[in-house]
């Protein structure tokens, strides 16, 4: 390796050619790589869908979810089988196993599927994999305009995103238009027709299709009936086949009708049509937020007088937002590393040392690109971990071969020597580093696909800083020492030097020996602050979040109001929560909210969402949750109103949501547990908007056939079918119009659908001929149902869901609470299973990943450690610290008022990293002492005043660095925070550690070994 660093070092052009292809091939993979909001999460899950028009929940679930589930739970592929059954359809969320091939099991559940025969009236089943579409921004079209209007152009702004590259598009707002021939059942009765025998002739007479050919004498002519029309007004004015020649416009009503049923938009209080914008796997969300941009300008010019639009909910910029703050802070804190390189280095060694952090950074561009990773919201995070590591190793090599210099060394040789000989120890520690990283990229579950870039950055960015120190760096580091050695230091230099050796020499140098000479004390106060802080995060001093959930400036109240409800009732619900909301604005010493969405049948008639986009900015008044607590208490409960929720916005797969999920066999048992479980937490008083997944659906009504109709040989299949005919339509004809495909479906009139007589009164067809009324051959029941059944591995589930009354409180405590009290008596008093759900769970697979993983990282770290220091003990002193290098972090998360999350825990990871750097150096350069002939005591007080100057400039350079992103007070910053603080504080203390507690660990190790007085310590 000696050669290598030497022929870079000396060689007058090689290490600036290596950092020109490092910096073009990392700009080259700035071009290319993408930018999103989080990592792409590859989940092991397959989503399998399907519709069944007209079917209840139960006859969903009974009928066609059972035999799925049970088909498709079978398979050795499958893990956990999650099922729900709603009106009019089903979805199952397959979970997979572990280590199998995702195409295959993919394949695998598709015939599954089909093998399970389809219930008469259920649509296709759909099986694809589970994805997490990311938003963009969401587009509205509003205005003075009538629906037809808006259809035009909504659908005009669909297919030209399209054309500006954003094809991923959802509308919503824009209720299904459908053609329907209504007609009464007095008329079909007249003419002794069905719905189905109507829709037939329909279909059959409205054609336009070949018939055959005639000619002789080679001249053929095509025969053809061409009878086809393409709207409906022409189709209304064609004539039956029946004797009377009547025209269709006599019998049926045809026209065009839109789903009242369907979602309703209104922006600003005005009607609306949402389109919104999702980022494709392969999309770059600022290179969309481009197109977007330029779209809107082109498309608001061709908008109508009387038509507007608007864009909100941009998440494009948060990730702008974040890239911003982290170049911003980074420019900054560059600067300030700056700063101290130069107080404690020549400013020419400062420059180069500098230099490298930007290159090393550019080459974990190159890798990452080659890797196929985005720049997003956690990868950011992983190069704020490896800022200190990168420092750390050029800080290292620098550091030795000033100290060299000045002790008389020919500068080329200083500086390859300083790199000859850190290179076992920067190897070392970046191996280590690795060590502990690489068991986290085993973890499983949401978790560790959210939070995998961490330690692919982190690792990608130590083997673009190997390069950039041991290739780069020395050639700079001799030419830059040569141009010293021709130079007298000026007076501040030398006072500067003058000012470090006497703090190494005296205060440095005096409690190291104390600290080694009164061991027990060292280790009693090192102990009592690791308890302290940790007592503070099992004390709920220190609010612990499993996955972190990233408040958007958005709020949100959903409603939900017992069926019957009239529409009127619940727009004038949501027309004064707004006021109430606007009272709270009132009130605030500025404005804060910017737009406002209001979403009616939002996925059910009976339901209605608000949602509120607020200032983003650091001058808004009122935090997220000080706004939603004054809301809270304007919010008036009208009659009919069965729940509510009000929260703010989150982005990514954290929650503050508190889940219980009870599963039992008996759908009775599950009700009363889910209702007992709810009163006990309302009683509780730290738990809110306390609500669960069973929602009770509308009035059902049964029909059950009378013996006399099935003595005339009428069947319930006969019935169900017929039912279904008048009831929800027949498909008589399709129509192309516009470059669109539409039915024309034939049914009853609505008021002969809608209640108890009419519906008593509909025509039923027997087998004779005849036609009764429905009441004469069935008896109808009113009874009520519920409108969507969970399972979960073939058991019936309901989840209880309830949010903290405030940020104070600890979700992990009140769920480790619960486990311990209240769901045990739920348990024994239903009979029922019960465990926690949502992060809770997660939380308790990640924990047991990371033990699994910190255990083979552990032993990984000790075996590269024993072969670097050549003995089994020493390792002991380097990871005995790393303990107690969570002191710090803690301490820091606590003295901001931060929480802590997985997130931060990895922070502690690098930061591991960076005191194992310095404590493997510290400790060679105590095992070349040893080898000198020094004995133990004196060497290891050597060691550490001489490691002083690089452990300083590394704390400081790091902290440095994240200095400027501490004190950021923007909205978009508060994510990155915490991981920069226990950074920040961690290296402080880690100072401590490495001056200190590690001289003492050895000292200890080596009076434990009985080497007193002998050259090395054998292994």
């Amino acid at each position: 390796m000696e050669a290598i660093i030497r022929s870079f070092a000396q060689h007058r052009i090689a290490a600036n050619a290596v950092m020109a292809l490092v910096i073009i091939a990392g700009l080259i993979a700035l071009d290319r790589i993408n930018a999103t909001f989080f990592p792409r999460f590859d989940l092991d899950i397959v989503n399998v869908s399907a519709n069944w028009p007209g079917a209840s929940a139960e006859d969903v679930q009974e009928g066609y979810a059972i035999p799925l589930e049970e088909e498709v739970f079978a398979l050795t592929e499958v893990a956990d089988v999650d099922t729900i059954s709603y009106d009019d359809g089903l979805r199952l969320t397959v979970t997979l196993e572990d280590n199998v091939d995702k195409d295959d099991a993919l394949t695998t559940i598709r015939d599954a599927v089909n093998r399970v025969p389809r219930p008469d009236g259920a649509e296709d089943p759909e099986v694809e994999f589970f994805e997490i579409p990311e938003s963009v921004a969401n587009v509205v079209i509003f205005g003075d305009a009538d629906l037809t209007v808006m259809r035009q152009w909504a659908q005009t702004a669909e297919r030209t995103l399209a054309q500006a590259g954003l094809s991923r598009v959802e509308v919503i707002g824009l209720p299904d238009e459908s053609y329907v021939g209504r007609v009464s059942a007095a008329d079909l009765l007249e003419r002794g027709l069905t719905p189905q025998a109507l829709a037939n002739q329909i279909g059959s007479d409205n054609i336009s299709t070949p018939a055959g050919s005639i000619g002789d004498l080679g001249i053929d002519r095509q025969l053809r009936i061409a009878n086809e029309e393409t709207n409906l007004l022409s189709l209304s004015n064609q004539s039956l086949s029946d004797e009377r020649n009547t025209r269709i416009e006599d019998l049926v009503n045809l026209r065009a009708e839109y789903d009242d049923s369907q979602t309703r938009v209104r922006y600003q209080g005005v009607t609306a049509i949402e389109l919104v914008i999702t980022r494709g796997e392969q999309d770059d969300t600022l290179d969309m937020a481009n197109r977007l941009q330029a779209w809107q300008v082109e498309f608001e010019e061709s908008l109508p007088a009387g038509l507007e639009l608007a864009v909100y909910n941009e998440t494009w910029k948060f990730v702008q937002s974040r890239i911003n703050i982290i170049l911003e802070n980074g420019l900054g804190g560059l600067l300030l590393v700056l700063i101290v390189l130069f107080v404690f280095l020549n400013h020419r060694i400062a420059f180069w040392v500098a230099a490298g952090i930007p290159v090393a950074f550019l080459g974990t561009l190159f890798f990452l690109d080659l890797n196929g990773e985005t720049i997003n919201q956690i990868s950011l995070f992983g190069f704020l971990i490896a800022l200190g590591i990168v420092v750390d190793d050029a800080i290292v090599v620098a550091e030795d071969a000033w100290a060299h210099v000045e002790a008389g060394e020919e500068p080329t040789n200083a500086a390859v020597g300083a790199a000859v000989r850190m290179f076992p120890a920067v190897l070392a520690s970046s191996l280590t580093t690795i060590a502990a990283f690489l068991p986290l990229l085993l973890v499983t579950g949401p978790g560790g696909a959210f939070s995998k870039p961490i330690p692919i950055v982190v690792m990608m960015a130590i083997a673009a800083s190997l390069i950039e120190c041991f290739l780069i760096l020395p050639g700079h580091l001799a030419h830059s020492l040569k141009k010293r050695k021709q130079r007298k230091p000026n007076i501040v230099r030398v006072k500067i030097e003058n000012f470090v050796n006497w703090l190494r020499n005296g205060p440095v140098r005096r409690a190291a020996e104390y600290s080694v000479n009164n061991r027990m004390v060292t280790y009693t106060t090192a102990i009592a602050l690791l308890a302290f802080s940790i007592s503070l995060l099992v004390g709920g001093k220190l609010k612990f979040v499993f996955l972190p959930a990233i408040d958007a400036p958005q709020l949100t109240l959903a409603a939900e109001f017992a069926d019957g409800t009239s529409p009127a009732k619940i727009e004038d619900f949501m027309a004064d929560a707004l006021d109430g909301l606007r009272a709270v604005e009132a009130s605030a010493p500025r404005p804060f909210i910017n737009e406002i969405v209001t979403f009616l049948n939002d996925g059910s008639p009976y339901s209605a969402r608000l949602v509120i986009e607020l200032d983003s900015s650091a001058e808004r008044p009122l935090s997220n949750d000080e706004i939603a607590a004054q809301w809270r208490e304007r919010v008036q409960r009208p009659d009919g109103l069965l729940s509510y929720e009000l929260r703010s916005a989150q982005i990514g797969p954290g929650s503050t949501e508190l889940a219980i999920q009870i599963a039992v066999d008996d759908l009775e048992q599950l009700r009363e547990a889910s209702n007992w479980l709810q009163n006990e937490l309302a009683l509780d008083g730290r738990l809110i908007e306390i609500d669960d997944d069973l929602p009770t659906g509308s009035d059902q009504w049964s029909v059950t056939l009378k013996p006399d109709a099935k003595a005339l040989g009428l069947t319930n299949t006969d019935l169900a079918g017929q039912l279904r005919n008048l009831t929800n339509g027949v498909t008589a004809q399709t129509l192309r119009i516009d470059g669109q495909t539409q039915g024309v479906t034939v049914q009853l009139n609505g008021e002969e659908t809608s209640t108890w007589l009419a519906v008593s009164a509909m025509p039923i067809l027997l087998p004779n001929g005849e036609y009764r009324p429905l009441g004469a051959v069935a008896d109808l029941s009113a009874e009520s149902r519920i409108a969507r059944l969970n399972r979960k591995d073939g058991q019936l589930t309901a989840v209880v869901t309830a949010n903290i009354a405030n940020d104070t409180l600890s979700l992990s405590e009140i769920g480790e609470e619960l486990k311990q009290t209240l769901l045990p008596e739920l348990e024994a008093r239903f009979g029922v299973e019960s465990k926690l759900g949502g992060d809770q769970e997660q939380q308790a697979d990640f924990v047991r990943d990371v033990q699994i993983g910190t255990v083979v990282g552990l032993l990984l770290i000790f075996g590269i450690l024993a072969w670097v220091f050549e003995s089994w003990s020493w390792p002991l002193a380097v990871m005995s610290v790393i303990p107690f290098a969570l002191t710090g972090a803690l301490l820091g998360h606590w003295l901001l008022g931060l929480d802590f999350s997985i997130l931060s825990v990895y922070g502690i990871f690098g930061l591991s990293g960076i005191i194992i750097n310095d404590s493997i150096v510290l400790i060679r350069f105590y095992k070349e002492l040893r080898e000198k002939g020094w004995h133990v005591h004196e060497a290891i007080i050597e060691a550490t005043t001489m490691r002083f100057r690089p452990v300083i400039i590394t704390s400081l350079t790091t902290v440095s660095g994240l200095i400027p992103l501490l004190f950021e007070s923007s909205f978009d910053a508060q994510f990155l925070i915490p991981l920069a603080a226990g950074l920040a504080f961690g290296l402080l203390y880690g100072v401590f550690l490495i001056l200190f507690m590690v001289p003492a660990l050895l000292t200890t190790i080596e009076r434990w070994r009985g080497q007193h007085g002998k050259t090395l310590e054998t292994a």
